[in-house]
C-alpha cells in the first residue's frame, strides 16, 4: 500500500498516482515516474511537454488541469488515508487534502512556492497540521518564495504557532535560498524561536557576509565632488547596516539555548566574519547531533578544537573540504561514535580510513565517499566496521593490482546498500595492456559483490561508452546468491540491455521491485515487478509503454532520419514538437496501434 507521497520530485507525479495506487504492498514506495506521463496519453503530453526538464510545477495552469484531465485529486483523496509521509511544491496540493482522509501522517515537507499557486499556503498547512493528530516532524523549505515584510510576519506568524503542536518534535528549516541580508535575521530568529519550544530543530542556512572590502571596491571614482561624496556615504551606510545586522544576529545566537539543536546546515566559509559567527553558533549547539557544513575554505585549529570541545555528540557528520592534507582523519580522532560520515571536497587517504575504522568502526553504519578517491581499501573498510550497512564510493576508481589482491572471504559482510563504479584506473589499463587482466578484475569485482547476500540496493557506474555494466558473460553470474536484492540501478553504454539479461535477473531475484538502466539505454527494462499478477512494469527512455503492461520484448521499426533533429523517428516520436512539421501521422498513429496498447 501506498505509504510515501512525493509530488515536487518529480512534475509528472500527480498524474503517477493514479496508475501506481492500483498496485499493493510495494515496499518503500516512492513515486517517481518521469515516463509514464507519455506513455498515459500522448496527447496530454504534448500540453505538458514544455516542461519536461523542469523538476518543479510552478505552473499553476497546468497544476490545474492536470488535475482536472486526469481525475487525479479524486483518486489521490480516495487512497490519502494510507499516506504516512508528504512532499509538495505549492498549495494547490494542500488545499486539495484539507477535508479529506489525509489524517495519518507522520511527516510533512512543504516547499514555499507562491509563483505556482500565488499564495504562501501556511495557512493551509496548519489545517493540514490540526487533523493529523499523529504528525511528529515538519520540514519547510525554499524559503526563498518569502519575496515580501507582509510574507515574513506570516513566517514569523507560523512559527509562533507551532508552539501549540507539541507533538512535533522535529522541525527542519531550509533557508538561503532569498536576500542574504533579510534570511540571516530571520534565520536566526527562528532557531532562537523554536529553541524556547524545546523542539529538536534542525535548521540550515547559509551565512555568508558582504566583506567590506567588496564594498568599497563599488565606489566609483568620478570629478564630480557631489558624486564622489554620495558613492562614499552609500558605501559607509551599507557597511554599517551590515555591521548592525551582525551584532543583531550575534546577540540571537549568544541568546539561544545551548542543548536544543540537534542538526545543523551550515554554508560558510569559515573566514573574516564568517568564520566568527559560525564558530559562535558551534560553540552554542552543544547536543548536536547532524552537522553539515559546506564550502570550507580550510581546516585550521580552530574548528578542530571546537570540534573536539564542543561537538563531541556528532553522531551525522556531512563534511565539504577545499583543503589538501589530513584534514579527515583529524576530525574522524577528536569526534567519537559517528553513525554516517560522508566526505566530499578533499580525498579520503589511507591515513584517513584507518582513523575512521579505528575510532568508529564500531558504530559506523552509513559512509558515502563522494569525492575522488584511489586510496580506499574496501575489503579492510568492511572488515573494521561489522555494522555498515550502506557504502557509497561513485569516485572510487580501482585498480587491477589491487583488485587481484583481494581476499573474497573478507566480503561476508550485511551490507544493504552499495553504490560502486566499475572503472579501472586509467595509469593501470596505460601500463597492463592485456585487456584480459582487465576483464578478469572485473569479474572478481563482480564475485566480491555477490558475497555480500545481505545485498537490497545495488549501483554500479558505468565503465564503457559501448557496455552495459552487467550483462550476461560479463560478471552477472557471480550475483546470483543476492536473494534479497530489490533494486538495482545499472550504469551502461550504447549497447543494450537484452532479453536474456532481464530474464535472469527476474528468474534470480525474486525481491527485484526496481531495475533502472544507464542513462544511454534504449531498452524497456522493468520498472518494478507486481508480486500479486507477476506483471512487470516497462520503463523505456524512448518508447513509453503503458503501465501494467506484461513484459514484452519488440523490436522498433526503423525509420528514416528526423528531417529536423537527424535522430531516428522511432528515437523522437513522442517529441511531439516534429510530429505536425513531419506531417507523419499515418506513421505515428501505426506506431501507436502496434507498439503501445491503449488505454
Amino acid at each position: 500500500m501506498l505509504h510515501r507521497l512525493s509530488i515536487f520530485d518529480i512534475p509528472h507525479i500527480q498524474s503517477a498516482v493514479t496508475a501506481n495506487l492500483s498496485y499493493a504492498d510495494l515496499r518503500n514506495c516512492v513515486l517517481v515516474c518521469k515516463t509514464w506521463f507519455r506513455g498515459f496519453n500522448p496527447v496530454l503530453w504534448k500540453e505538458f511537454h514544455g516542461y519536461e526538464s523542469n523538476l518543479w510545477c510552478c505552473d499553476a495552469t497546468n497544476y490545474r488541469s492536470l488535475f482536472a484531465t486526469l481525475d487525479t485529486r479524486r483518486s489521490l483523496l480516495k487512497h490519502c488515508s494510507h499516506i504516512r509521509s508528504l512532499s509538495v511544491r505549492g498549495s494547490n496540493l494542500l488545499r486539495a487534502l484539507l477535508n479529506s482522509d489525509c489524517v495519518h501522517l507522520h511527516e510533512i515537507h512543504y516547499a514555499i512556492d507562491r509563483a505556482s499557486a500565488g499564495e504562501l499556503g501556511l495557512q493551509y498547512l496548519l489545517e493540514l497540521m490540526d487533523q493529523n493528530p499523529y504528525l511528529s516532524a515538519l520540514k519547510l523549505t525554499h524559503l526563498g518564495g518569502l519575496k515580501t515584510r507582509d510574507d515574513e510576519k506570516d513566517f514569523r506568524e507560523f512559527v509562533a504557532c507551532l508552539k501549540e503542536y507539541p507533538d512535533v518534535q522535529r522541525v527542519q528549516i531550509e533557508f538561503g535560498y532569498g536576500p542574504a541580508e533579510v534570511e540571516r535575521v530571520l534565520a536566526c530568529e527562528t532557531l532562537a524561536q523554536l529553541m524556547r519550544f524545546k523542539k529538536a530543530v534542525s535548521v540550515q542556512m547559509k551565512l555568508r557576509l558582504l566583506p567590506y572590502a567588496e564594498l568599497s571596491r563599488r565606489r566609483v571614482i568620478v570629478n564630480d565632488p557631489v558624486r564622489r561624496a554620495l558613492d562614499e556615504k552609500r558605501v559607509q551606510n551599507e557597511n554599517d547596516r551590515q555591521a548592525r545586522e551582525l551584532q543583531r544576529i550575534t546577540a540571537l545566537v549568544e541568546s539561544m539555548d545551548p542543548f536544543v539543536v540537534q542538526g545543523l546546515v551550515l554554508d560558510v566559509d569559515f573566514q573574516g566574519q564568517d568564520r566568527e559567527l559560525a564558530m559562535l553558533l558551534l560553540g552554542k549547539c552543544l547536543n548536536l547531533r547532524r552537522l553539515h557544513a559546506w564550502h570550507l575554505a580550510e581546516l585550521n585549529e580552530s574548528p578542530i578544537k571546537l570540534l573536539m570541545t564542543h561537538c563531541f555528540n556528532i553522531q551525522h557528520l556531512d563534511l565539504r573540504l577545499s583543503a589538501r592534507g589530513g584534514g579527515w582523519a583529524e576530525i574522524f580522532r577528536v569526534s567519537k561514535g559517528l553513525v554516517s560520515v560522508r566526505v566530499s571536497g578533499t580525498r579520503m587517504n589511507r591515513l584517513s580510513q584507518e582513523a575512521l575504522e579505528e575510532h568508529h568502526g564500531a558504530t559506523l553504519k552509513s559512509l558515502s565517499v563522494i569525492s575522488y578517491t584511489g586510496e580506499l581499501s574496501l575489503p579492510n573498510l568492511l572488515a573494521k566496521c561489522p555494522n555498515l550497512l550502506t557504502l557509497e564510493a561513485p569516485g572510487y576508481f580501482l585498480s587491477v593490482a589491487e583488485v587481484e589482491s583481494w581476499d573474497l572471504t573478507m566480503w561476508a559482510h550485511k551490507l544493504e546498500t552499495l553504490h560502486l563504479s566499475l572503472n579501472i584506473e586509467n595509469r593501470w589499463l596505460q601500463r597492463d595492456k592485456t585487456i584480459g587482466r582487465v576483464e578478469q578484475a572485473r569479474q572478481k569485482i563482480c564475485q566480491a559483490i555477490g558475497q555480500l547476500v545481505g545485498l537490497r540496493r545495488l549501483i554500479l557506474g558505468q565503465y564503457s561508452a559501448k557496455k552495459a555494466a552487467l550483462r550476461l558473460g560479463h560478471g552477472i553470474e557471480h550475483l546470483a546468491g543476492l536473494a534479497k536484492l530489490e533494486s538495482l540501478t545499472l550504469g551502461g553504454g550504447s549497447e543494450h540491455v537484452q532479453e536474456c539479461d532481464v530474464q535472469w535477473m527476474v528468474d534470480h531475484w525474486p525481491a527485484l521491485a526496481s531495475l533502472e538502466s544507464g542513462a544511454y539505454s534504449t531498452t524497456h527494462v522493468p520498472e518494478y515487478v507486481d508480486k500479486e499478477t507477476s506483471t512487470i512494469t516497462l520503463r523505456s527512455r524512448t518508447r513509453p509503454w503503458h503501465v501494467g503492461q506484461p513484459i514484452t520484448f519488440v523490436t522498433p521499426p526503423q525509420w528514416s532520419d528526423c528531417e529536423i533533429c537527424g535522430d531516428k523517428f522511432d528515437m523522437c516520436c513522442y517529441s511531439l514538437r516534429h510530429i505536425n512539421e513531419l506531417r507523419l501521422q499515418e506513421k505515428i498513429e501505426m506506431y501507436e496501434d502496434e507498439f503501445m496498447p491503449s488505454l
